[in-house]
């Protein structure tokens, strides 16, 4: 899958390097490539994929769908919707972006306008409240972006935490939730 992004969007490099490493599928890389905020550009996003890739009739229209019915939904302050999987709690934050495939399979993610890393924290131990266990990944973390895993409740959740362009801008939590294996 091959995902242009306009300059100015701050994910770039989260998305090849997840891409690179084969982790994520293409929806995330394309829900990473479209999250509200992310770009001054009024440029659209191009995407060329094999299979499960989201478009809008109407450019207006913040839901895309694909081939399989698959909706996504993108836009400021978004509602989370009743189908996100019931066991897996959600970080405080305003929700940009949001896919649910079936009911263990869902990606969302939510712009942190405070400290990022505290309300990563903080949702971390949500997570482990509610039975959660958390490991972060050395392998994927960078610099700036942190990457953690939690397992529990028949699911694999991936847990990353990108920082803003710049310092003022604000920083993103994005949950991938899939079956546990």
């Amino acid at each position: 899958m091959w995902v242009r992004i306009p300059p100015g969007a701050h994910n770039c490099d989260v998305t090849n390097h997840f891409r690179s490493v084969g982790i994520f599928t293409g929806s995330l890389a394309l829900l990473l490539s479209l999250v509200s905020g992310c770009s001054t550009e009024s440029d659209p996003t191009e995407v060329t994929s094999t299979g499960n890739q989201f478009e809008s009739d109407n450019p207006d229209d913040s839901t895309f769908t694909d081939d399989a019915g698959n909706e996504m939904l993108v836009g400021q302050d978004l509602d989370l919707p009743a189908n996100w999987p019931s066991a897996i709690p959600t970080p405080d934050g305003r929700l940009v972006a949001v896919s649910i495939f079936d009911q263990s399979t869902a990606v969302a993610t939510w712009q942190i306008d405070g400290d990022l890393i505290a309300t990563e924290n903080n949702y971390l131990q949500v997570l482990q409240s509610n039975g959660f266990n958390t490991s972060k990944s050395d392998d994927l973390s960078t610099g700036s972006i942190s990457v953690f895993f939690a397992v529990g409740k028949d699911f694999d959740i991936t847990v990353s935490a990108t920082p803003g362009e710049v310092e003022t801008d604000p920083g993103e939590i994005t949950v991938l939730v899939n079956p546990s294996l």
